[in-house]
């Protein structure tokens, strides 16, 4: 039998941000398991208005799209998380 894993992905951002005024978002990948996860890959994809200046582990950014596709993850174990974060600016 294949392990399964429940990987949940939260995005955490402001409601609302001014126009020129930079913000973080947080991006945060949970295992709740049961099993480890095994090569995973996380695109966060973000809302339009947002220029992408930043990102704390280089992912691969496509500014038209509004995406960062970030590295493979080996491995997530069992209640574990994992954390990236993206500096914006609303234009």
């Amino acid at each position: 039998i294949d392990g399964v894993a429940d990987l949940v992905v939260q995005i955490q951002m402001p409601s609302s941000g001014v126009v020129g005024s930079s913000f973080v978002i947080t991006v945060t990948a949970q295992n709740n398991g049961p099993s480890t996860t095994n090569s995973v890959q996380i695109l966060t994809t973000l809302p339009s208005g947002l220029i992408i200046n930043n990102t704390t582990i280089s992912g691969t950014v496509s500014t038209s799209a509004g995406t960062v596709l970030w590295p493979t993850i080996a491995n997530i174990t069992t209640s574990g998380t994992i954390q990236y974060f993206i500096l914006v600016t609303p234009n």
